[in-house]
């Protein structure tokens, strides 16, 4: 059977004159967040990488045991050894029966899931920096080893810098490259429901639109950083929009290019790493949820943490919140109906998008 779209016009760029929102009369409930998000730094480190294939190799010492070059991946949810290697470390006794977790559940690209049996490392080190009691996880021989969230997480402050090829850990970052740490651990406050809004209530193509607003600490204002387009009719695909907010400078490409198959890796929770392919176009990322990957999609759109993974070390970190749909609802009063992007706004809680995209498609939702 062939599974055809039907209908679908790819949602036009929304990102515009109602990306951001700015008043200074919710300049206090700004403040309260940036009190609740501290920065936290670690001391200034560089580490050599080796750049191949479009990707960095960092060395990773094992147990203090053996020293191996590792594929940096902020998409893994966990390190990743390759069955060869734990032979050898099991061998030697650094792995031992007690450091085995039992079997977890991991989501490839094609949206299906595979089991492999986890462990503990009880020590990983890159340059002087270590991590005890690291989860790592098993894949098959002969692939590299790679270098997950189970330790990049546990780090205070890390990122790239691609005109050196190194990786920078700690209060360095500030000082020799601050775009760096502003592109590749790009840290946003994200509104944990939905808002729909009848002054923009359909795209162009039709498709009822619902969107998510973030705040980051310093900027003063709101960005649409993600649109979810349900279609008039079942039979198409719904899409994610992922937009780039407007000072995140992108290092594996041009921003305003277009690509229309590019890899993206979602860590969703902290748990299980979801994988997609983009239709990229400006700074967005379209995502379709098709029947190859709707359990994939679904956990994202019910997910309250999202690590966005694309191209060589650009990330997106999102924290959705419940306080930020307090936080929108105020400024909503605040600013008043007028406001174009929040003009006679509706709020949703996370789990409502299905239900609401469903009576669209069903005809209980019409136009104000």
């Amino acid at each position: 059977m062939a599974w055809v779209l039907v209908g679908f016009t790819r949602p036009t760029s929304l990102i515009g004159e109602d990306q951001a929102l700015n008043s200074i009369s919710v300049i206090r409930w700004l403040l309260a967040l940036m009190l609740l998000f501290p920065a936290r730094y670690a001391s200034p480190e560089s580490i050599q990488l080796q750049q191949r294939h479009g990707s960095y190799l960092i060395p990773v010492r094992i147990n203090d045991t053996i020293t191996l070059p590792f594929l940096i991946d902020t998409g893994a949810s966990d390190v990743a050894i390759p069955s060869d290697v734990f032979l050898t470390l099991t061998r030697s006794g650094s792995i031992k029966p007690s450091d085995a977790l039992g079997t977890g559940t991991y989501v490839l690209a094609d949206g299906s899931s595979q089991k492999s049996e986890r462990f503990l490392l009880r020590e990983v080190r890159i340059g002087s920096k270590v991590i005890k009691d690291v989860i790592a996880n098993v894949i098959p021989a002969h692939g590299d080893p790679l270098l997950g969230q189970s330790f990049l997480s546990r780090l205070s402050l890390w990122t790239l810098d691609n005109s050196r090829h190194v990786m920078v850990l700690g209060d360095e970052t500030n000082e020799i490259n601050q775009s760096a740490l502003a592109t590749n651990d790009y840290k946003l406050f994200v509104q944990d429901g939905w808002l729909f809004s009848s002054k923009g209530l359909l795209s162009q193509g039709g498709q009822l639109i619902l969107r998510r607003y973030g705040y980051q600490p310093g900027e003063g204002s709101f960005f649409n950083v993600l649109l979810f387009f349900c279609p008039p009719n079942s039979k198409s695909f719904s899409v994610l929009d992922i937009v780039l907010p407007r000072n995140y400078k992108v290092k594996s490409f041009e921003r305003e290019s277009r690509n229309p198959k590019l890899p993206v890796r979602i860590l969703t929770d902290n748990i299980s790493t979801r994988h997609f392919e983009a239709d990229y176009a400006n700074g967005e990322m379209f995502i379709d949820r098709t029947p190859a990957n709707y359990a994939a999609f679904d956990a994202v759109m019910n997910s309250r943490e999202l690590l966005i993974g694309f191209g060589i070390g650009d990330s997106l970190h999102y924290y959705l919140t419940p306080n930020m749909d307090s936080f929108m609802k105020e400024a909503s009063a605040a600013l008043g109906s007028g406001t174009a992007e929040l003009g006679d706004a509706t709020f949703i809680d996370r789990s409502g998008a299905a239900r609401l995209c469903q009576g669209f498609q069903n005809g209980q939702l019409k136009r104000r």
